[in-house]
């Protein structure tokens, strides 16, 4: 176990996640109340969620990824590890939410990554440099990698594929993966990768655009997931919640924890890392995403309950983290 990380669990660290999440949660009511009492017109939230993902959120992981050697992103025990035990999580809620709760499958799908994608950036990013300090910025970024390299285009295609229903499943999901790749947010991506592959440094006035850009995704999207939770009923969906906050919180860490204890071993700080992550509630990109299938509210109505049971399964976590010292 790292010694940054002995004895920082003393009934300090829900006060180390409160002042992480409680900005998250006061642009929430902002947005809530702005559209509830008529500020911004309920019509035009929707312009913020295609804002967000066709501009904001490109230019954010564009610079996150472009800014990193190429050398810190490779390892390849942590992207595979991270990565099966995600998709473990993922097939969870996937199940739960088609075979259990009788959701169609591109809805079924965007809840299944709700239940295997983090707020890595927003979250999970300040939690782990506070707790395990900046040597645990290069984890932090593989983590992201996973998530926005592999999970959401997958989940994307998946989703995507089932809309061409008269067509073969070749064909379908060749037209799914066409349309993904051809989106803002991957090429924001594979931009990204390509300039730190070959340590391209785009010149100032194009960086300030997208710092510019960049810094919006956040505040944005929250605002977004407020706006969108004006009007919603939730009757009827306190167990469609519950599964998928459970799946988040829980399944995924746990599957975080047992695939990494039997992949092969890596830097203890690595593996805690990837663990205090996967406690993480879903990514604010999670009902921005579901806007598309007209299930925003469902989604924002699913992170907000599971962003404030975090506090309790990321003290859990790293309290059991602490004790047991699975991964020295």
């Amino acid at each position: 176990m790292p010694c940054c990380f002995v004895g920082i669990f003393k009934g300090k660290i829900l006060l180390d996640v409160f002042s992480v999440t409680s900005p998250i949660f006061i642009i929430i009511f902002i947005g809530y109340f702005a559209v509830r009492f008529d500020v911004v017109p309920k019509s035009s939230i929707k312009v913020l969620g295609i804002f967000v993902v066709n501009f904001a959120l490109p230019a954010m992981l564009f610079k996150v990824i472009s800014e990193r050697p190429i050398n810190d992103i490779i390892n390849p025990t942590y992207l595979f590890a991270y990565t099966a035990g995600s998709l473990i999580a993922f097939l969870f809620s996937l199940f739960i939410a088609n075979k259990l709760r009788g959701k169609n499958f591109s809805t079924s799908t965007i809840l299944g990554m709700g239940g295997s994608v983090s707020n890595s950036g927003f979250i999970g990013y300040p939690i782990v440099i506070q707790l395990l300090g900046p040597q645990a910025q290069i984890p932090v970024v593989l983590t992201m990698l996973v998530e926005l390299v592999i999970m959401v285009p997958f989940v994307m295609t998946l989703a995507e594929s089932s809309t061409n229903k008269n067509d073969r499943f070749i064909k379908s999901l060749t037209k799914s993966l066409l349309k993904v790749i051809k989106s803002p947010l991957i090429v924001g991506i594979f931009l990204g990768l390509l300039c730190s592959t070959f340590s391209i440094e785009m010149p100032e006035n194009i960086m300030k655009v997208i710092d510019m850009f960049a810094v919006t995704a956040g505040s944005i999207a929250l605002f977004f997931i407020g706006g969108s939770l004006v009007g919603l009923k939730v009757n009827g969906m306190f167990t469609d919640i519950s599964l998928i906050m459970a799946g988040k919180l829980f399944i995924h860490p746990l599957a975080i924890f047992f695939v990494f204890l039997i992949f092969p071993p890596i830097d203890p700080l690595f593996q805690i890392a990837a663990v205090i992550m996967a406690c993480c509630p879903m990514s604010s990109l999670f009902p921005v995403l579901g806007q598309k299938y007209n299930i925003d509210g469902f989604c924002s109505a699913i992170l907000v309950p599971t962003t404030i049971v975090s506090f309790i399964s990321l003290s859990t976590f790293i309290w059991f983290l602490e004790k047991t010292s699975p991964f020295s």
